[in-house]
């Protein structure tokens, strides 16, 4: 069996971020919405994304999926799970297609720095990409377009639920 080591989370400052793969291009249909489809998935892509986490597991801290609310979401999630903060560096095209985007077999992994170009050379070895796009460490959580503090964003998400159910219902 093997020792799985995807955390979820931010584990250890100075990281590196990355993201596996980048988004492909925007392509909505009328069809697509109306059907409420999801994405086609790629089973190759998921495949090689798949293949990657098995080579690398010892040499990320940590990873995320990016299907469920895009890169913005995962990093939001991992940071307050974490307890650490981000900096977005290399956002690349429309802000918001690259942080909010949920197509199918992407996500973000952390690494050491000492780490990075073999994560790179499993990534190409699995037949995936990853895109460095910012380092971990700090008490911001800086999404490249906006930052919120992360002890704000922690209030908030684990003061939502006790709020929601202390109101009372009429």
């Amino acid at each position: 069996m093997t020792d799985w080591k995807i955390f979820h989370g931010n584990r250890a400052p100075h990281d590196q971020l990355r993201e596996l793969p980048k988004p492909p291009p925007w392509r909505f249909s009328q069809e697509t919405a109306r059907l409420k489809r999801p994405a086609n998935l790629d089973l190759d892509a998921e495949k090689a994304l798949i293949a990657f986490f098995a080579a690398a597991n010892h040499q990320i801290s940590s990873a995320h999926d990016l299907s469920g609310g895009g890169l913005a979401i995962a990093l939001a999630e991992s940071g307050i799970a974490g307890g650490r903060g981000f900096r977005l560096e290399d956002l690349e095209g429309e802000p918001h297609r690259s942080l909010f985007s949920e197509s199918p077999s992407r996500a973000i992994v952390t690494c050491p720095a000492d780490e990075v170009e073999n994560v790179l050379a499993l990534a190409e070895r699995a037949g995936t990409t990853a895109t460095r796009i910012g380092t971990v460490g700090g008490p911001e959580m800086g999404f490249g377009p906006f930052s919120m503090p992360l002890a704000r964003a922690r209030e908030v998400f684990e003061g939502a639920l006790p709020k929601a159910l202390s109101s009372s219902i009429v």
